[in-house]
């Protein structure tokens, strides 16, 4: 009985670990989505800048 009871406490710990390592893989896929969408966001601001200058000088 203590050796079922030691493999249920085991099979918690390890399902516990696996849940912990999951959130911070998909917390990690989150930093990168949010870093890629500030860059994309930089790109844009930039482009804008360049755009209203060709305008502006054109006219």
């Amino acid at each position: 009985m203590n050796s079922l009871r030691f493999l249920a406490l085991w099979a918690l710990f390890l399902a516990i670990n696996m849940a912990q390592a999951y959130a911070n893989w998909i917390n990690d896929i989150g930093a990168e989505v949010e870093k890629s969408g500030n860059e994309v966001d930089d790109m844009g601001k930039d482009l804008d800048k360049i755009f209203a200058q060709d305008f502006f000088s054109q006219n």
